[in-house]
């Protein structure tokens, strides 16, 4: 028997075992009812089935009779600059001085205009691989395994193929049965040189400029026998590649593998080589055939099992457990240490001939921040520091943004950003704003609390939380009372981009992420021992003035006499209570009534301008106020209202049910992250340095348990709660520590077994325990 026919037959008895074996591997989690599961292919970009590893991605969908899989690279960028940005108006001074003047058309045209006007910077696709699929028939099933990362497709006439993007190379398989003979793969370039229909130009999509809009040369294709080449010059020297390789098709199998490859020219500016190596994409297709199918699936598989074991919850709520593994899933599609960190798209660039919602972009001023949060508590550290090894990356450069638009030293980032971190615009209160820096530095504190990595907190934590307290100390002006304010403030994004957007005294939205910063950079520098920095910082906390409270429920205002007016989709005038944790349902009765008064001002003023995500952040904040019916019942609506059924988030509510008057459908990714988030809040919080288990589910959920979530101080916490009683709670520490639990157990009662036993003890409700690294603690109801 020949090598290629005992490979066929291998890969034929592969993929019937993979196709009936329970999705978990050797766990139970996740399931097949996880799964994404449909009866055709989708017949648009945004509802296909998506596929990734970080820094390559795919969607798979059809388009007329062609199975068609959507080609991306997270690192694909157009990133010529914005012009006005070199002029002299660029610089925050000038701003003020046009504020101040009410002569506010200047700063449109300077700021604002250009990301509307030009079709660049902006993320860019790869290409499309299509497969005649006219004489298969009828589909019968579509099913994507979340638990492994592939998808299978087959046809009522017997065909079936499975693909899947490898979990650590830069590659994507396809394998075809029953495919006739003769048929190829074809590759379809972006339209960069040709005219686009009207009816899929803009489609899905907010901005209605063509990728043609963007001036490149048509590409280089080059094919033969068993492979296809393409080659594409975009701006300013970049170019990329794709490659595709299959073997000839015998017995009508089809199997094959695709790759793409970005080359940027050498500049200081320039991003980092991504990937592994920088290897061209016919080289890493070539080395994947090599490698064959059978090995680099059971390398992939091997993956995703260990990444499902970080974590895992089961819920009572069959709708929300379903969801939390699906954006589970894609957060492991999406983010990967040595890639690009995830943009508004990530590795799902947009495949209908126009520039992608919101150009793809980095949006720093809620997007990339909530895209992030569940890797915390989640136990998916590692994959987190793509973005933060990102924001170190770029750090010269937004060094150099600052001085040139602030005209002071420290770090401030760019609120809306490239690939290569240079400011790109829009709306230049949030897209220019001062404290975008500062909600990045949460996510170093966040990594640092999570992991108790000292080295980390010693060479990029702390740095980065100095350099970005340094700027708003730089910054920062006096009033009259003697208390800094900012020259300028916002509050992502009341009244839109409008001059009444400025604030002449400080958000609550900057404020709040300036006392955390002053805070926590104290607490850092204490860590290390620098006992004079520490204590420079607390002095500055204390020159600047407390959050603005409501007078009649001390809830948290947009600003000082300026209380939420309407329904809005960013609830950035609640920072102090979520994400940072400065108003705590812990700190007493005044801090509860803040909170319940922030809440009910939101269900007074109504969900007519919420988005999607909106629904998620209402769902970490209610998990926050110990609310778990109305945690319970934000994060459902995002799941059933505002998502596309791949489980991609619109935004908009596609149920048009009254839950938004927003019923577009721009598919970005924080909502769906921030949901998971939600998810990780109701079952375990830590942020007070007490760990809660449960802390804010709803009464009717009896029976519910989560395994190895991640707490501050570097715990992994299983529990279990069984007919509405917690039964069991297992902690591992992994560097040493004092555990302090609050007591979850009925009555009280528990026993204890494994380490540490000498060491627990019971105070004021809490339990405390000291752990050695790698030991675990089991109590149990008695």
């Amino acid at each position: 028997m020949s090598i290629r026919s005992l490979s066929r037959l291998l890969l034929a008895a592969l993929f019937a075992a993979s196709s009936c074996m329970p999705p978990g591997l050797q766990t139970d989690l996740p399931a097949a009812r996880h799964d994404l599961v449909f009866d055709k292919l989708a017949s648009t970009w945004d509802e296909a089935v998506p596929l990734g590893n970080g820094l390559v991605g795919a969607l798979v969908w059809q388009r007329g009779d062609w199975l068609r899989m959507s080609l991306d690279r997270a690192d694909l960028w157009d990133l010529r600059p914005v012009a006005e940005f070199d002029g002299p108006e660029f610089r925050f001074a000038w701003v003020r001085g046009k504020v101040l003047k009410n002569d506010y058309g200047p700063v449109h045209r300077m700021g604002d205009v250009p990301y509307d006007r030009d079709p660049a910077p902006t993320k860019i696709p790869a290409a499309a691989i299509e497969f005649d699929v006219s004489a298969l028939g009828e589909v019968e099933s579509v099913r994507l395994s979340v638990a492994e990362g592939v998808c299978r497709v087959r046809w009522k006439s017997g065909a079936r193929l499975m693909t899947f993007v490898h979990a650590t190379e830069p590659v994507g398989w396809f394998q075809f049965e029953g495919l006739p003979l003769g048929k190829r793969p074809k590759l379809i370039p972006p339209a960069y040189a040709a005219a686009v229909p009207a009816s899929d130009a803009g489609k899905n999509s907010l901005d209605t400029k063509t990728l043609a809009s963007l001036g490149y040369p048509k590409p280089e294709i080059v094919h033969d026998e068993t492979s296809i080449r393409c080659h594409q010059e975009g701006w300013g020297g970049m170019s990329y590649e794709v490659a595709v390789d299959w073997d000839l098709p015998a017995g009508g199998a089809l199997t094959g593998v695709w790759s793409v490859s970005s080359v940027y020219p050498e500049t200081e500016a320039g991003p980092a080589a991504w990937g592994k190596g920088g290897d061209l994409a016919p080289d890493s297709a070539a080395r994947a055939l090599k490698r064959s199918l059978v090995r680099d699936l059971e390398t992939h598989r091997a993956w995703w099992k260990a990444f499902w074991a970080r974590s895992t919850v089961r819920l009572p709520d069959p709708v929300l457990e379903k969801q939390w593994y699906l954006e589970t899933y894609k957060f492991g599609a999406a983010s990967r240490r040595g890639a690009p960190p995830i943009t508004l798209q990530a590795v799902w660039t947009a495949d209908n001939g126009s520039l992608p919602p919101w150009k793809g972009d980095f949006h720093n001023d809620l997007n990339t921040q909530l895209s992030y949060w569940p890797c915390y508590s989640g136990n998916r550290l590692e994959d987190g520091l793509a973005f933060l090894d990102w924001l170190w990356a770029i750090k010269p450069r937004c060094e150099a943004y600052t001085k040139r638009y602030f005209g002071v030293e420290g770090l401030n980032v760019p609120g809306v950003a490239t690939l290569d971190g240079a400011p790109m615009g829009g709306w230049i209160q949030y897209s220019l704003g001062p404290t975008v820096s500062a909600w990045l530095a949460h996510h170093f504190w966040l990594h640092w609390r999570f992991s108790g990595d000292r080295a980390f907190l010693e060479e990029r934590g702390y740095p980065y939380l100095k350099a970005v307290a340094v700027f708003i100390d730089n910054i920062s002006i006096r009033r009259a009372d003697g208390k800094r304010k900012l020259p300028l403030s916002s509050s992502p994004e009341i009244n839109d981009n409008r001059i009444e957007a400025w604030f002449h005294e400080t958000t609550n939205f900057d404020l709040a992420l300036i006392r955390w910063l002053y805070g926590a950079a104290a607490v850092m520098a204490g860590e290390l021992g620098l006992a004079e920095e520490a204590g420079r910082w607390r002095e500055v906390l204390g020159e600047w003035p407390d959050l603005a409270l409501a007078e009649d429920d001390g809830r948290l205002l947009v600003a000082p006499a300026y209380p939420l007016g309407a329904s809005h989709r960013h609830f950035s005038h609640l920072m102090a209570i979520h994400p940072l944790g400065l108003v705590d349902w812990s700190g007493g009765e005044a801090a509860r009534m803040t909170i319940r008064g922030a809440l009910a001002e939101l269900d007074r003023l109504g969900p007519d301008w919420w988005c999607g995500y909106s629904y998620s952040w209402l769902g970490n904040l209610a998990a926050r106020a110990m609310d778990g019916e109305k945690a319970a019942e934000a994060l459902r609506t995002f799941a059933e209202c505002f998502c596309l059924p791949n489980s991609f988030h619109a935004n908009g509510d596609q149920t048009k049910s009254g839950k938004s008057k927003f019923t577009y459908r721009p598919f970005t990714l924080e909502g769906n992250f921030a949901f998971a988030a939600g998810i990780q809040e109701m079952l375990l919080q830590s942020h007070t340095g007490v760990v809660r288990v449960f802390p804010a589910v709803p009464a009717a959920w009896k029976d519910i348990s989560f395994d190895s979530l991640r707490t501050y101080g570097a715990f992994l916490v299983s529990a279990k709660k069984k007919a509405g009683k917690v039964t069991e709670v297992r902690v591992r520490s992994e560097i040493g520590g004092k555990l302090r639990l609050e007591n979850p157990f009925p009555g009280g009662t528990y026993e204890t077994s494994g380490g540490a036993l000498g060491s627990v003890r019971i105070t004021d409700g809490v339990i405390e325990a000291e752990l050695r690294p790698g030991e675990s603690l089991l109590l149990k109801a008695k």
